[in-house]
């Protein structure tokens, strides 16, 4: 296992840098959903993510979908249905990826869970990076609608980091309006539990 962690970061970072990742899984909440999260945030994790995302880095992304996988180890159902939290369409474009839809299909090749792309932005929203937690709720309200509905009752959401919990809720306000119950949310990273 050591030699996985100095060769993880010897690729993504600089000899000089410390990777000190504390993979524990561990089940947060924002705003009455539970988060079923691989790991806490940390510096080293948002370059992984970042590398990820905006350089499409296939060993950061598998790293992610570990994560994701041991946060899945926390959950009681069997079979999970998934719905991704869309990034915005002007970022895939500038990446020329779809992140989220790429590390999904990284879980699946691990474990069994079945992923229905529903959710749709209805408005152009802001890069939440340097947004606070009141400017995030604000961006993210109403931004999202569901696209085809299918005949489920229940699902999971699922996204790569989980912060404040602004971009969750506006996904979970937007599959209540189609019935659809949201059990929780399945994260590679997730930031300590926030007031709300």
């Amino acid at each position: 296992m050591k030699n996985f962690w100095r060769n993880l970061n010897s690729i993504l970072f600089d000899e000089t840098s410390n990777l000190d990742i504390k993979t524990n899984p561990f089940i947060s909440q924002r705003f009455g959903l539970p988060i079923y999260a691989g790991a806490r945030t940390s510096p080293e994790l948002l370059k992984l993510v970042l590398r990820a995302k905006e350089d499409n880095d296939l060993l950061a992304r598998r790293f992610l979908a570990n994560l994701i996988i041991d946060a899945i180890t926390l959950i009681k159902e069997r079979e999970i249905l998934v719905i991704p939290i869309p990034s915005r369409a002007q970022a895939n474009r500038q990446r020329g990826i779809n992140h989220l839809n790429l590390l999904v299909k990284e879980v699946s090749l691990k474990h069994k869970i079945e992923a229905r792309n529903l959710l749709q932005h209805t408005k152009q929203v802001l890069d939440q990076t340097k947004l606070s937690a009141r400017e995030r709720l604000e961006n993210m309200t109403g931004a999202f609608e569901v696209r085809n509905h299918i005949f489920t009752s229940s699902a999971f959401l699922i996204d790569d980091l989980v912060t404040s919990g602004a971009t969750v809720r506006a996904a979970n306000e937007a599959l209540k309006v189609r019935n659809i119950q949201v059990l929780g949310v399945i994260t590679a990273c997730a930031s300590a539990q926030i007031s709300e």
